[in-house]
């Protein structure tokens, strides 16, 4: 749960057993015998946490129910593990004893005197707070000024000792709250929480008289300049010494209602401040200081400043595959390839295969990317290819293209066994693994490519025993279709990358889009679980490129590196050499490792 959000009975209650709602809502709800759990989950949601019962239960009750209550009201999203609460509330209840040795009860200006000999009279009375007494409380703790909080400080006072930790008390008035269903359970992350709903939370600031949050009164309070607060300190007869700060804190820490600070100040002063945060001066002065509160209460003055938007260029549509692109863009120098880059304001530092990679991966298509070539150049590499140097730019830019598109990419020769001891090596586009070869070849990057193809399939087929699908001729389509036992279907793709880690970039993550948005529109889409991409290692913020894929269907995408894939495999094929691989226990959204498949075998 993030921090912030509340929930409401309804969103905790849901989760309890049915006895355990049929139990919290006996003495609650008008009538529970023959009800469906249901109705009683909605009917109890209704009630539980109203102001009424809260004012009813809480409000005087025998120590430390009150302490318990402010561990929870003041913990991060008012919930505190069950195992946590007890040490908390003890230590809040030492803080106040620890500070009430510091209060003198004989202060003039504060009456306490007076107000303790009615606490002490009152409590006296049978050990108890009949309504009447809580009520004369009330009324007095008003009259005087005095805080819910420094209510809590006379309590703990050494004179007054009526609050004080003692187990059995806590036990009993733990019991007490949870019976009423003031205080619930839920689980959060496998840990077990005593939580406060978010009805009970309004409820409690409506008894406890609290008009804005900690954070929000701060914020209010510090919109005042320093000889403003030294005014307000001066109404309340509290120093006015200090900074800034100071003054702030000192104003924070005697909770001092907002709606009381506010009123204290002229007409003119409330309408000087409304001016400052920018809200309308008309109205009356009741209506000028419920605007303020109600500016803060509901956060209108902080400004949420929205990240910045990242605009992803439009891809032009290719001619070339992406592996026939490198091998096209191979021809050029260096020192051409970053002239072109410069051209198109692309970076362009680095050493040539990087520069190789960055252009044949850039949005703009193999046209334009020539077109920005010298002539020269472009001659140059047709003759080189053997393509005609005789015409136009346009034509040698239209022949050079039409040769790689025309030109038949084949496997290497070498086995798919063989080629799977290099599988790691074939990732990265390592030449090397063929030059032991008979007749060695002219090796291209996309034959490259299309042997690492070759040995995933093998691995998902043959080692796996996964149905495979692989890419149709001359169709946009994920390198391989995966199809289980139980008829579920990943796409995956294999992507050799010249210069590691592989980085996603924008055109594969738009072409990953594409292929979940054509099956979203299918009746396969119920069946697809996941996608999953193969290369030799992956960059750093993989995750949040994963993330900008921003796919259509609701399945996880995941990264493997080669080499957790090669290593699993050959255990899977020693171990389970007949049998199907549940791929789907390892496919989740992210990183996949030698770990997550290890599991599987679990």
């Amino acid at each position: 749960m993030k921090e912030g959000h509340l929930m409401k009975n309804y969103e905790i209650l849901k989760h309890y057993k049915k006895s355990d709602l049929r139990r919290l809502a006996k003495g609650k709800t008008s009538e529970i015998v023959g009800i469906d759990s249901e109705k009683i989950l909605i009917d109890l949601s209704k009630v539980l946490g109203n102001y009424e019962s809260i004012k009813n239960n809480v409000e005087f009750r025998k120590p430390p129910t009150n302490t318990i209550l402010e561990v929870l009201f003041d913990a991060p999203n008012h919930c505190v593990k069950i195992e946590d609460l007890k040490q908390s509330v003890t230590k809040k209840i030492a803080e106040y004893q620890k500070i009430s040795k510091d209060i003198n009860l004989e202060d003039s200006n504060k009456r306490y005197r007076l107000y303790t000999a009615v606490l002490n009279a009152a409590w006296d009375y049978e050990g108890d707070l009949l309504p009447a007494e809580a009520n004369i409380l009330r009324v007095l703790r008003n009259e005087l000024s005095i805080s819910r909080k420094e209510h809590q400080y006379m309590m703990a006072h050494p004179q007054i000792k009526r609050l004080f930790f003692n187990e059995e008390m806590y036990r009993y008035e733990l019991e007490f709250l949870s019976r009423e269903g003031i205080i619930l359970v839920c689980k959060l992350d496998n840990d077990d929480y005593f939580i406060l709903s978010d009805e009970t939370v309004d409820s409690l600031k409506e008894l406890w008289g609290i008009e804005l949050e900690h954070d929000q009164f701060i914020r209010l309070v510090d919109k005042f300049n320093n000889s403003e607060l030294s005014e307000i300190l001066k109404i309340f007869n509290l120093p006015i010494s200090g900074n800034h700060e100071n003054k702030v804190n000192r104003i924070i820490l005697e909770e001092i209602k907002p709606s009381e600070i506010l009123y204290s100040l002229p007409l003119s002063q409330l309408s000087s401040y409304l001016k400052r945060i920018d809200i309308s001066q008309s109205g009356r002065k009741e209506e000028k200081i419920l605007k303020i509160i109600d500016h803060f209460k509901n956060n209108r003055d902080i400004v949420i400043i929205p990240p910045p938007q990242i605009i992803e260029p439009d891809i032009e549509d290719k001619i070339l595959s992406e592996e026939k692109r490198i091998d096209l863009f191979s021809n050029l120098t260096t020192q051409q390839l970053s002239n072109v880059l410069g051209k198109l304001n692309i970076l362009k530092s680095g050493q040539k295969n990087i520069l190789i990679y960055r252009l044949a991966n850039c949005q703009y298509n193999e046209i334009n990317i020539l077109n920005v070539i010298k002539l020269n150049d472009i001659k140059s590499t047709s003759r080189k290819l053997g393509v005609k140097v005789n015409g136009t730019k346009a034509n040698l830019i239209d022949d050079l293209i039409s040769y790689y598109s025309d030109l038949i990419i084949k496997e290497s020769k070498l086995p798919t066994k063989e080629l799977f001891n290099h599988y790691i090596e074939l990732s990265c586009q390592d030449v090397r693994i063929y030059s032991q070869a008979e007749n060695s070849e002219v090796i291209s990057t996309a034959s490259i490519a299309l042997d690492f193809e070759r040995v995933t399939k093998y691995l998902f087929k043959n080692v796996f025993k996964l149905e495979i699908k692989t890419q149709r001729f001359g169709k946009e389509d994920p390198d391989g279709i995966i199809k289980d036992d139980e008829g579920n279907i990943f796409f995956y793709e294999c992507k050799t990358v010249l210069n590691p880690p592989y980085k996603m970039p924008i055109a594969h993550r738009l072409q990953i889009r594409n292929y979940i948005e054509e099956i979203s529109k299918t009746k396969d889409k119920e069946n697809f679980k996941g996608y999953i991409i193969i290369s030799h290692s992956f960059s750093d913020n993989i995750m949040n490129k994963i993330e900008a894929i921003n796919s259509p269907l609701d399945a996880p995408i995941c990264v493997i590196e080669a080499k957790d894939l090669a290593a699993f495999a050959n255990k899977w094929e020693t171990n389970f050499p007949t049998d199907t691989f549940p791929i789907r226990q390892i496919v989740k959204n992210g990183i996949v490792t030698l770990k997550d498949f290890d599991q599987a075998l679990h």
